[in-house]
């Protein structure tokens, strides 16, 4: 939770109300199908990290890092630490900043540790 916090108030955000004035798009669709996520600023409601967003709407590798963390039930606050927190094997860059420039070091990075989980879920 500390993360969220720190990423809400350092991170370009956006509300629904933006999303759905810039690309005509309802935001309750794109989570529901995945596509992205969303942070919960208490009383502005739920908050979109910009990065998951370019001119044309969701990035699409964005559901593709998504997937499988939905399908490994991750909670939203642990999507946010993933994607905000600095990782070594993108040479210090976060996977949020990563993405736009190495999306395939990204997803390969999802995808290693969507695996972790299930297997520590199994071993629970």
């Amino acid at each position: 939770m500390e993360r969220q916090r720190y990423v809400l108030a350092t991170e370009p955000m956006l509300s629904a109300a933006d999303v759905l004035a810039e690309w005509s798009l309802d935001v309750d669709e794109l989570l529901g199908r995945g596509s992205i996520f969303a942070l919960d600023d208490g009383r502005a409601g739920q908050r979109f990290p910009a990065f998951q967003f370019d001119h044309d709407g969701p990035r699409a590798e964005i559901e593709l890092v998504l997937r499988p963390m939905h399908a490994a039930g991750l909670a939203q606050s642990d999507v946010c630490e993933w994607f905000f927190r600095p990782r070594p094997e993108l040479d210090g860059r976060t996977p949020a900043v990563a993405c736009s420039s190495f999306p395939a070091r990204v997803l390969d990075l999802a995808a290693a540790d969507t695996r972790q989980w299930a297997r520590q879920e199994a071993d629970a």
